[in-house]
């Protein structure tokens, strides 16, 4: 089984909740990006290292430094090596995305699209990309997908995965604006039921401790 991160977020804060979670546990992280010369919109690769937690909250690796290569079918093939070698994760942006999707004969994007499984992280992602992911996965990875949301802008890539986790508070016509939170009022009830945590039963005092606190009611009384 594979996780990826499918979020509208930026890309800093996506690799920073990567990390935290350990969806990326790599000390590298190649991210494929968009960038423009003369308004043309090219791709590249960004790699970077790990390093520490900045003021922010955010790694500092997620600066405009790091290591820069072109994307052709020799760097896919590296990047894809190297994550085999579990020795580079790799990330994308939603747009690098979309052009990898619009230019799909070429051979290197291809390759790319192909491979979209070894992805852990896809930031500023739209609606329209999340189901174009759904279906990349199903149709060129070969892949059976789960996809879990909790907004309307995951609405069709959840239609369009195999199964679908929706989370939110509440069931069928029970009100989910209210104060109550429903779904703990139930998980109470259940332990109650079962006596588990602070509703556990009393245990029956034994002879010995009914004594030892008779005991210490007559020091204190005399």
């Amino acid at each position: 089984m594979k996780s990826i991160m499918l979020t509208g977020d930026s890309i800093d804060s996506a690799l920073s909740v990567g990390r935290s979670v350990s969806l990326i546990k790599e000390r590298r992280i190649a991210i494929l990006e968009t960038y423009k010369v003369d308004g043309i919109i090219k791709l590249r690769w960004r790699i970077i290292a790990k390093q520490s937690a900045g003021k922010n909250g955010l790694c500092a690796e997620h600066s405009e430094n790091g290591q820069e290569k072109q994307v052709s079918f020799a760097s896919v093939n590296r990047i894809i090596e190297l994550h085999e070698k579990g020795q580079c994760a790799i990330a994308a942006t939603g747009p690098a995305l979309e052009q990898v999707f619009e230019r799909a004969s070429n051979k290197a994007l291809q390759l790319l699209a192909d491979n979209l499984s070894r992805v852990s992280v896809i930031a500023r992602a739209t609606p329209d990309l999340k189901k174009t992911v759904i279906l990349c996965l199903q149709q060129k990875c070969s892949k059976t997908v789960l996809m879990c949301g909790d907004g309307a802008n995951d609405v069709a890539a959840m239609k369009a995965a195999d199964v679908s986790v929706a989370m939110f508070n509440g069931f069928g016509s029970e009100a989910t604006n209210c104060d109550r939170d429903i779904d703990d009022e139930r998980r109470a009830e259940k332990l109650k039921s079962k006596s588990i945590g602070s509703n556990r039963k009393q245990r029956k005092p034994t002879k010995r401790r009914l004594m030892n606190e008779q005991m210490e009611k007559a020091k204190k009384r005399y």
